[in-house]
């Protein structure tokens, strides 16, 4: 194990994280912006995300709602790549300590990665349910349960492929084959 190898799991760690990670930076960007009263998204927000009867029966403007879901969604996307690249770095860097020394060994160390994996999807959820049920924002309270059940979807699928491509590019090419589908990747030494 050297210092270069591990520094070239890291590079291609990145490379992995940001083949769809700039996905989820361009749209907290965009949320970061703010609303846009013309905006397609906000208009896709109200009529997916959010309980419109009751935006209505509470009397609580439309604006504040508009601006405190982007606040909602801008720092939920925020915290969510961020745990996917800290996961994803550290099963880069942590894959060059597997105790691998004969062939077909690899495969034991799935379980690990199942656990690891196991405890980043959990963080995910916990993430996702504390941002849409939390009090500190005022549009998680109007928050339907299809738009609930929406924003975990989306967050569960699209941050686990993103820590996924992370992992698998990242991964030591010795161990891949702890990771699921690791060994299908070509034995180049590029990867």
């Amino acid at each position: 194990m050297s210092m270069k190898n591990i520094f070239r799991s890291v590079l291609l760690s990145v490379i992995g994280l940001s083949l769809l990670g700039w996905v989820s930076f361009s749209f907290t960007a965009l949320n970061a912006l703010g609303p846009d009263g013309d905006s397609n998204l906000l208009q896709w927000y109200f009529d997916n995300l959010v309980q419109s009867e009751e935006i209505t029966a509470s009397g609580m403007p439309w604006e504040d709602l508009a601006v405190s879901l982007y606040n909602l969604l801008t720092q939920m996307t925020t915290v969510l790549l961020s745990i996917s690249v800290v996961a994803a770095l550290i099963w880069s860097v942590a894959s060059h300590f597997l105790n691998i020394d004969s062939p077909g060994k690899a495969k034991f160390y799935f379980i690990y990665w199942l656990i690891f994996t196991g405890i980043f999807m959990a963080a995910i959820v916990g993430i996702v349910f504390w941002f849409t049920k939390s009090a500190a924002f005022n549009a998680a309270d109007y928050l339907s349960g299809s738009g609930v059940t929406t924003i975990s979807a989306i967050s569960f699928i699209y941050y686990f492929l993103v820590y996924y491509l992370g992992i698998l590019l990242g991964t030591a090419r010795f161990a891949r084959s702890s990771i699921l589908f690791g060994n299908k990747l070509p034995a180049s030494d590029l990867l």
